[in-house]
């Protein structure tokens, strides 16, 4: 076995072991540069378990058969991503100066994380790694994040201890993702342990705010967190069928077509 191999294979161990884990740190534990990781990038990603997600690889375990490989934020992130912008876009619009926020896990959420302008001083409290790493690079803003178990599927952290602390906080608005949204069964969500987060956060919040596009109406899955009133706010894209956006309508809710 060559060095270049021997070295892919403890890569690849330690991203199981570690769940995720930067190209920055592989290179700082490895005592190599992270060029040398870079270019090793297509060896370590053949395990069909492993993706690569803006610096991150993360073991993502695809193929097991629990709850968790039902869903994958990482290829959830590829589904209408102009349609997630424009979302993100509008829910931008939603905040203000001193703004105290909760952010979901979730791919339009984490497109939101991104853009919040660094001049709005905003505190944030969030549960999922994707969202995190977006906040970091906001110098502005204060992040809160309640820890836990990490479910690679969404990029969750879990914990009761966590639920507490979520109990404890008091937000303006809360921004909150679904698997689906149905008219009559409410809104699921895509794994038994995002529910009780789901449902602290909306309760933590003054305002609750869907941000969902329009392929998520319709859909139900067996986990349902909330009803559609529950919310005061939905954003979603233009493609919404007009009967839904008259119910919706119709029950006092105040949706954003973009």
């Amino acid at each position: 076995m060559s060095i270049r191999e021997s070295r892919v294979k403890k890569i690849q161990e330690i991203i199981r072991q570690s769940s995720s884990i930067t190209i920055l740190k592989l290179a700082v534990t490895l005592d190599v540069s992270k060029m040398t990781i870079r270019r090793d990038l297509d060896q370590i990603l053949e395990d069909p378990d492993i993706q690569l997600i803006r610096g991150m690889l993360i073991y993502n375990r695809l193929h097991d058969n629990d709850d968790e490989s039902k869903y994958s934020i990482i290829s959830a992130s590829t589904l209408n991503q102009a349609a997630k912008e424009r979302i993100a876009n509008k829910a931008k619009s939603l905040l203000e100066p001193e703004d105290t926020i909760i952010i979901d896990a979730g791919s339009t959420t984490e497109l939101l994380a991104r853009i919040i302008p660094d001049t709005l001083n905003i505190e944030v409290t969030c549960f999922s790694l994707n969202i995190l790493n977006e906040i970091l690079k906001n110098g502005s803003c204060n992040v809160t994040l309640p820890g836990g178990k990490f479910h690679c599927s969404s990029m969750i952290f879990q914990s009761r201890e966590g639920i507490e602390l979520l109990k404890k906080t008091r937000v303006k608005k809360a921004f909150i993702s679904a698997y689906g949204v149905n008219l009559r069964l409410g809104v699921t969500c895509s794994a038994d342990f995002e529910r009780e987060l789901k449902r602290t956060a909306l309760n933590s919040a003054k305002q609750r705010i869907l941000l969902a596009d329009s392929s998520k109406f319709g859909k139900v899955n067996t986990i349902h967190f909330a009803d559609l009133e529950d919310f005061d706010t939905i954003v979603t894209d233009n493609q919404l069928p007009e009967n839904i956006v008259t119910e919706i309508r119709n029950r006092g809710i105040t949706l954003y077509i973009v």
